[in-house]
């Protein structure tokens, strides 16, 4: 083969010099990175086999049986760039997840150290408590005005206490929720109920309690079946119960929301090899124990999460019949019908993938 270099071919040789030095300039030092490094040194590389010896890229022409000439050979690199771009992709994708998660821990862990004092007292009464009952709230002042009154202090001789997650509200749901004598535990800003929920856990873990349970704080979950969700838990019967509106009943929503859960709880029953009947409910029961096997990272849809998350962990779960209410007071924060099940699908995707 005739060796000629066109423009093409030295702009290569330059681009390729000049990524692999760049890549060891910057990573040196303090920013060392051995996974960044190594595919930014093998593209580099890879530019500057491919722009010095073109018929290097021969071999993949006649695996895509195409013509072994420089268009055949730009077809090829164009293969093993999309390949490249892609496995650069994942990467960041991984890394992007994992600084998410560690910001995660560290928000939650500052919720709950600079809430500590305020609910100190209620911490040492908690060595009583058997369950904790999570409440994730955002703007949810009036509703906790007759919410927290119903929750009881003892269930079936069980004892109860309870835990308002502030999300970063701008109306009084944490003063509201002091009033009421429970624990408050606040977050700088909104993160959605999966965030919120996942600061209740930690408390949870932290108090020691045999179980917890998860609640919304909009009056649409009754305070009456919370029996229902904790018996079979605090009895060790299941790890996880989920309260579900297809085995009670529902006060009100539409019929595509309706049919829209039924799509849904059949797409997770498929992916999980369990039959469940409703898969968005967020009042829901966990044995503490179990939690320590478990990461969750959904911030807005984490109900389908907790049920792949914990199948996938050979957790015992069962679901148990609930009345879901009506709103009473303020607005959903879950969007338009349309937009909250492309969302709900996505965190269903990406837990099963995860997971």
């Amino acid at each position: 083969m005739e060796f000629s270099i066109s423009g093409l071919r030295v702009l290569g040789i330059i681009f390729s010099i000049i990524i692999v030095t760049i890549s060891f300039l910057y990573f040196r030092g303090a920013r060392w990175d051995r996974t960044t490094f190594l595919l930014t040194f093998l593209v580099g590389l890879g530019i500057l086999v491919i722009s010095s010896f073109p018929g290097s890229l021969d071999w993949l022409a006649g695996t895509l049986d195409i013509p072994k000439d420089n268009r055949g050979r730009l077809i090829g690199l164009i293969v093993i760039s999309v390949f490249g771009l892609f496995a650069l992709y994942l990467n960041q994708i991984a890394r992007i997840n994992s600084l998410k998660l560690s910001l995660d821990r560290t928000i939650r862990a500052a919720s709950l150290k600079t809430s500590q004092p305020m609910n100190q007292a209620l911490i040492d009464q908690s060595k009583n408590w058997d369950a904790l009952v999570i409440i994730p709230a955002y703007n949810e002042q009036e509703s906790l005005k007759e919410l927290l009154p119903q929750i009881p202090a003892k269930i079936d001789g069980f004892h109860i206490g309870v835990a308002v997650i502030d999300d970063g509200s701008n109306d009084d749901t944490a003063e509201v929720a002091r009033k009421q004598g429970v624990i408050v535990v606040s977050n700088l800003f909104n993160r959605g109920q999966g965030g919120a929920s996942r600061a209740g856990y930690d408390l949870a873990k932290l108090l020691s309690v045999k179980a917890c349970v998860t609640m919304d704080a909009d009056l649409q979950h009754r305070p009456s079946d919370l029996s229902v969700l904790l018996n079979p838990i605090l009895k060790d019967n299941y790890d996880l119960i989920i309260g579900s509106r297809r085995l009670g009943s529902a006060i009100g929503g539409s019929r595509i929301r309706s049919l829209g859960i039924d799509f849904l709880s059949r797409l997770v029953s498929i992916l999980t090899g369990q039959r469940f009947t409703d898969v968005s409910s967020g009042y829901k029961a966990f044995r503490i124990d179990s939690l320590n096997s478990l990461s969750f990272h959904e911030d807005q849809f984490q109900a389908p999460e907790v049920l792949i998350a914990s199948k996938k962990k050979g957790l015992r779960i069962k679901e148990v019949p609930i009345i879901i209410g009506e709103r009473l007071h303020g607005a959903t924060k879950k969007g338009s019908e349309f937009n909250y099940g492309i969302r709900f699908i996505r965190s269903i995707v990406r837990a099963w993938w995860v997971h």
